[in-house]
């Protein structure tokens, strides 16, 4: 895939000593609409597991009409900040060889995106998407190009009254913003919208940049 994809209970602080450098690019583009349904007949028969099974495909399109397809497989990489997470990586294709993103599946339902390939935070940091526990998440960062300077990101929960419209069926979702805090730069905005009965980002949009939408699954 070319482009990245991202009720106060709790308050999750999380200083990370970890050096990565993070950067933030796109041009302004508008965003094409997904395709969501607002109605409340909601057919659930063919959600899956929470947790997408290895061997799942799915295929997304982004607001350039460039067509990204995905497969789920196993990885070694460890979500070691979440006890009982299970990891997933998948492979990303569109133009040139795969990329892997990789996502945390907690424990509470939650997701948590690791932060390179995320496209914020720190590479090997796995940042929560409070989803399922509707909190509000708070974590600080340091990246190389400040200095050693402690930067944020809050994710932040957003009930969603919508349902997402895919493979003839429709599914509740909750979404999920994150803003990032850049010091020197202006904060930067990332939108998420998940199926927790399929475990499935249905879409995502950055700020000023790309956005991305869900239009195929195929469970294993």
């Amino acid at each position: 895939m070319n482009y990245p994809r991202i009720v106060v209970f709790l308050f999750i602080t999380s200083v990370l000593t970890s050096a990565a450098f993070v950067s933030f690019t796109g041009c302004s583009k508008n965003a094409t609409s997904p395709p969501t349904d607002t109605t409340k007949k909601t057919d659930t028969t063919k959600t899956t597991d929470t947790i997408p099974t290895i061997g799942s495909s799915f295929v997304t399109i982004d607001n350039n009409s460039d067509t990204t397809f995905d497969t789920i497989v196993a990885t070694s990489v460890v979500d070691t900040a979440h006890h009982g997470s299970t990891v997933r990586q998948i492979n990303e294709t569109s133009i040139g060889p795969p990329t892997g993103v990789y996502e945390s599946f907690l424990a509470n339902g939650d997701l948590a995106l690791e932060g390179s390939t995320a496209g914020w935070g720190n590479s090997g940091v796995f940042y929560v998407l409070p989803f399922v526990s509707h909190t509000t998440v708070i974590d600080t960062f340091q990246y190389s190009a400040g200095g050693g300077i402690h930067d944020s990101l809050v994710a932040v929960y957003h009930p969603n009254s919508s349902q997402y419209s895919l493979n003839g069926h429709k599914y509740p979702t909750d979404s999920v913003t994150v803003t990032t805090f850049l010091q020197g730069a202006n904060s930067i905005q990332y939108y998420y919208t998940f199926v927790p009965s399929l475990g499935l980002i249905a879409f995502d949009s950055t700020q000023g940049s790309t956005s991305e939408w869900l239009i195929s699954y195929s469970p294993k």
